[in-house]
């Protein structure tokens, strides 16, 4: 199986990946992966040439694609493409596009800051 970990190159993105390294390593042993560093202010153009094999999985992690690429790879590879962000404004932005996916964010299960009920600047606002 062939893994490729889409990921922020910070703290959180660079852990993330390594979470998600050793846990694929644990559960499927002989795996290999490839690191695509990814940033805000554009996308990689690998992302527009992916498509299904049934031999590859496709993680992002602590970043977030166009609307219309994350649908595209949700529809082509399934279960075999993953996105995992913790930023609220994520998946703000992916309901503003009438996402048929719902994504879950982090953010909306933790209360940073020892702030019972609030999420930090600078999307602050209350938990349901």
């Amino acid at each position: 199986m062939k893994v490729l970990i889409f990921y922020h190159p910070d703290a959180d993105g660079i852990t993330a990946a390594a979470i998600v390294r050793h846990a694929l390593q644990q559960r499927y042993g002989d795996v290999r992966f490839e690191y695509i560093r990814h940033g805000y202010l554009g996308e990689d153009r690998r992302l527009q040439e992916l498509r299904p094999d049934g031999h590859t999985q496709i993680w992002a992690v602590d970043i977030s694609f166009r609307p219309e690429t994350t649908r595209r790879l949700q529809c082509a590879f399934g279960p075999d493409f993953v996105w995992i962000d913790h930023h609220i404004s994520a998946l703000e932005a992916w309901r503003d596009t009438g996402g048929r996916i719902r994504p879950a964010s982090a953010t909306r299960l933790t209360r940073p800051h020892g702030s019972p009920g609030t999420i930090s600047s600078p999307h602050r606002r209350r938990l349901p």
